[in-house]
């Protein structure tokens, strides 16, 4: 397994409060591509792949590592490795938000909200063009023959 790029530890709090630390990466090249270019749209409700994202959120978690009271540390490239290390769910995402924003520059420091309110704001509109384009059709009124 390759090792991690430039590795980063970072502290999340689970849901009943507790500090737990976990070391990220930078994705490689290729996976990275990947990985920003369709994690954002992939969870956006109502219009994403919750299963893409889900696929894609285990590639970035094959670039996590948790290290355990004695041992090596483990990389977490299994769902069995992520159940047992990372408590739950919130944690999970956490990681993820925390993993997007150290590999790339919009996701840090509140730019993924300007990032995401300005694809809402171009979706908005495409979706207005096509809905007052089916309403046009949609209420033409044609001569009886």
């Amino acid at each position: 397994m390759m090792p991690l790029i430039k590795p980063k530890v970072i502290t999340v709090k689970d849901l009943d409060g507790v500090d737990r630390s976990y070391t990220i990466s930078r994705f490689p090249t290729v996976d990275s591509r990947e990985i920003i270019t369709q994690y954002p749209v992939t969870g956006l409700p109502k219009i994403g792949d919750y299963k893409s994202n889900a696929e894609l959120a285990a590639k970035i978690m094959c670039y996590v590592e948790v290290q355990p009271m004695q041992g090596e540390p483990i990389r977490l490239t299994t769902e069995a490795l992520r159940n047992n290390h990372i408590p739950d769910g919130e944690t999970h995402l956490r990681i993820e938000w925390e993993a997007m924003g150290y590999n790339t520059s919009f996701f840090g420091a509140g730019k993924t909200l300007s990032f995401l309110e300005g694809f809402k704001e171009t979706l908005k509109a495409w979706i207005l063009s096509i809905l007052m384009d089916l309403s046009e059709r949609s209420s033409r009124t044609t001569k009886p023959l």
